[in-house]
């Protein structure tokens, strides 16, 4: 599984050019390619547009909004551990694949986690804007 820096330089793209396709700026570019963690599902999106690669497969935390990762697991035997994969060519016991499960279910809890904290925000943001209109209207 590649990386987002592996995607973009497969495209001989650097940062800026990225950012450029992107609407995103190289700082932040750089940024989410250190730590892929830190971007939001909004900046996921369009860097995997930009790349036309899947959103699930550069940002694992948005598997599950990615109808393309449909049956992804996370692999814990590469070395880049929690990387979303679908090789499951080998035949698991039942603990293995309960934990395998397991481990999907709670990437997936995670994710809704995420989306669930940006709802909020959103919601708080909005709760802002109507107050200031609401003010703006008395004054």
């Amino acid at each position: 599984m590649l990386t987002m820096r592996e995607v973009r330089k497969n495209k001989l793209w650097n940062q800026a050019g990225l950012g450029s396709a992107s609407g995103l700026s190289q700082t932040r570019i750089s940024q989410i390619e250190r730590e892929p963690g830190t971007a939001k599902m909004k900046e996921a999106d369009v860097i995997s547009k930009a790349l036309g690669y899947p959103m699930g497969e550069l940002f694992p935390q948005f598997a599950i909004f990615d109808p393309s990762c449909q049956g992804a697991s996370v692999d814990k035997t590469e070395p880049r551990a929690g990387v979303v994969g679908t090789d499951n060519a080998v035949k698991l016991g039942p603990m293995e694949e309960l934990q395998q499960n397991m481990d999907k279910l709670n990437l997936k809890i995670k994710s809704a986690m995420k989306c669930l904290d940006l709802l909020m925000l959103l919601i708080e943001k909005t709760c802002e804007v109507l107050e200031a209109r609401k003010h703006a209207k008395e004054v």
